[in-house]
């Protein structure tokens, strides 16, 4: 829910710890599931997925948690197929661009000729990298350096589909 809120401090944030954090265990690694699963009422032809990567409530914010390094997107249609699979790098972004959101690559989309797009029930995003968060200085806080969240996270994650004709 809270990466469809439209506020860039909210988001989905999954249960792994980063790997430098002092809750992060290998044999619990396997047991967690970095994706979030979006099930429509109706297949749909999705046309983009951007996403706001990190934390944007601000620039300490922001470089304090751990980032999305890369995406999966994965798109299918019921139980009957074997999901179509992509993935997409993201980046880190400069301080007055924390907001900005970054477009994933969909797997197979059609050309640009081919006037209907597949249509599907079901797209999952996987976390499968990420940036490390960093310490801070924030001269606004005591003590003045803030440690990493250890806690990747999604501010905002956008779904366009194409219009029903």
């Amino acid at each position: 829910m809270h990466a469809f809120d439209g506020r860039p401090g909210s988001g989905w944030v999954p249960t792994t710890a980063s790997p430098d954090s002092e809750d992060f265990s290998l044999d619990a690694l396997g047991s967690f599931d970095d994706s979030i699963t979006l099930d429509f009422d109706s297949p749909q032809q999705i046309a983009l997925v951007c996403v706001l990567n990190g934390n944007g409530a601000s620039w300490i914010s922001y470089m304090r948690a751990d980032r999305v390094r890369t995406v999966e997107v994965s798109l299918s249609l019921g139980d009957r197929e074997k999901p179509l699979t992509r993935r997409t790098s993201l980046r880190t972004l400069p301080e007055y661009e924390i907001q900005t959101r970054q477009k994933l690559e969909l797997p197979g989309s059609a050309p640009v000729w081919q006037k209907n797009e597949p249509s599907y029930d079901r797209l999952k995003l996987t976390l499968p990298e990420r940036w490390m968060g960093i310490a801070v200085d924030d001269p606004h806080t005591i003590p003045t350096i803030d440690l990493p969240t250890h806690q990747v996270m999604l501010a905002k994650v956008e779904v366009w589909v194409h219009a029903e004709q």
